[in-house]
């Protein structure tokens, strides 16, 4: 008899117990800086004002695209123009070229890009800058009166790592990626978008080629396109 009574008493404890697991639940808050990376992969994180969107980040290369978009997109973008560092200036021969070593210490010094990015850029920096040279500056009080003959030098006029123009852009999400272990090459989709509600609203899906070197992996090219070709991200109104 003694027996069951015990038993019927540790039966309750366990009840309520249960009861109040199931009250608490709803209405836990993950603070932000209690976040383990692990957990980082699997909610939203607000960093200042980014809402970064990462829906279980599967690899070390989409984790390498995820952080430097949100490094980018917090510290950098409608902040600094070191993206766009290469704008031209008004050389002591009289005509324009572009300035790069603003452009070049960011890459060497943010830790994120390969070297092969530089090597990648440069031909179209190059094209840009022989154009320049064949312009009178006479009648031109700066750049942007320039009448340039095509359109070599035009990505000097928006962010092209994301493709804005001064748009407030602040989320992004990892789409997708795929990964050449052999070769050591991963192609990441990513997408670029501005908070609304609790999703976003997509802008620019970038394409991130990376290549894995000792210390980690790191970005040799990024192409920005317009159009999502198919990809729906799962965030996104």
């Amino acid at each position: 008899m003694k027996k069951n009574k015990n038993n019927k008493i540790i039966f309750a404890v366990v009840i309520l117990c249960c009861i109040g697991i199931f009250l608490y639940i709803p209405n836990m808050h993950i603070d932000k800086d209690d976040i383990t990376p692990s957990q980082k992969d699997k909610v939203y994180v607000e960093s200042n004002e980014i809402i970064q969107f990462s829906n279980n980040l599967l690899n070390d290369s989409e984790k390498a695209v995820f952080s430097f978009y949100s490094f980018y997109l917090d510290s950098v973008y409608l902040k600094d123009s070191i993206e766009d560092g290469v704008y031209p200036e008004l050389t002591n021969e009289g005509f324009y070229q572009l300035d790069r070593k603003g452009y070049l210490k960011f890459l060497d010094e943010s830790g994120y890009f390969s070297s092969q990015f530089y090597e990648n850029e440069k031909s179209k920096f190059d094209k840009c800058d022989d154009v320049l040279k064949s312009i009178s500056t006479d009648e031109a009080e700066s750049f942007a009166e320039l009448q340039l003959p095509d359109n070599s030098c035009s990505f000097v006029f928006s962010n092209s790592w994301i493709g804005g123009q001064g748009e407030n852009l602040d989320t992004v999400e990892v789409l997708n990626s795929s990964v050449d272990e052999v070769n050591g090459i991963s192609v990441v989709n990513a997408v670029i978008g501005f908070k609304y509600d609790d999703g976003y609203i997509a802008y620019s899906f970038p394409k991130v080629i990376l290549l894995r070197e000792t210390d980690g992996w790191k970005i040799s090219k990024i192409e920005v396109n317009f159009d999502n070709n198919g990809l729906i991200p799962a965030s996104s109104y």
